[in-house]
């Protein structure tokens, strides 16, 4: 079974030419290093527009990931509100009247709705932003439930809103005008 090409390590019997495109470029690797990451370099004329940040490509894959994770954590959990499939027992204590409260004023439907459609947005990667912004306040919330009221469950949540933070990262450059000191 042929082992699949990885655009970013060299493969020798191709040396000088770029695995994304096919153009001969510049290494300033030697011709006897296999396996030696490659720094591509533009040639005069007819180099490859490609250049390998590999930086920018593990964000890639994680922001990918993260987003398909929460987008997917929302849509069942958000969807749960409406359709009831995951049956579980309401806690004791203060976080079952909190549950209760919720329950009796219709309350989880509104915050399953905007559970639903931010994780829509984001597993069909349109209006990101505007997803990660619909699910800040909800991660928020349950984070606030699981350290004030039941702890158990608290680590998912803590997941979650790591995944969340990654998204929020990869997408600061939409959030950037709401941290000017002043506005103008």
């Amino acid at each position: 079974m042929p082992v699949p090409r990885m655009p970013w390590r060299r493969d020798p019997s191709r040396a000088g030419v770029c695995h994304v495109c096919g153009s001969v470029v510049q290494s300033n690797a030697r011709s006897g290093d296999s396996g030696v990451l490659l720094a591509l370099q533009r040639e005069s004329g007819s180099g490859c527009p490609h250049k390998f940040n590999f930086w920018g490509l593990r964000m890639k894959v994680a922001t990918f990931i993260a987003r398909i994770l929460v987008g997917l954590v929302f849509v069942v959990f958000g969807s749960n509100a409406f359709l009831n499939f995951i049956h579980a027992p309401l806690p004791t204590g203060l976080a079952g009247e909190f549950f209760t409260v919720l329950f009796q004023s219709h309350y989880v439907f509104f915050v399953g709705g905007i559970q639903v459609l931010g994780g829509a947005l984001l597993l069909a990667n349109r209006y990101v932003p505007l997803g990660i912004t619909l699910l800040g306040p909800v991660i928020f919330n349950i984070l606030l439930y699981h350290l004030l009221l039941d702890h158990t469950g608290g680590s998912v949540a803590v997941v979650v809103a790591i995944l969340w933070g990654i998204l929020f990262y990869r997408y600061r450059q939409n959030f950037a005008s709401l941290f000017v000191q002043k506005a103008a």
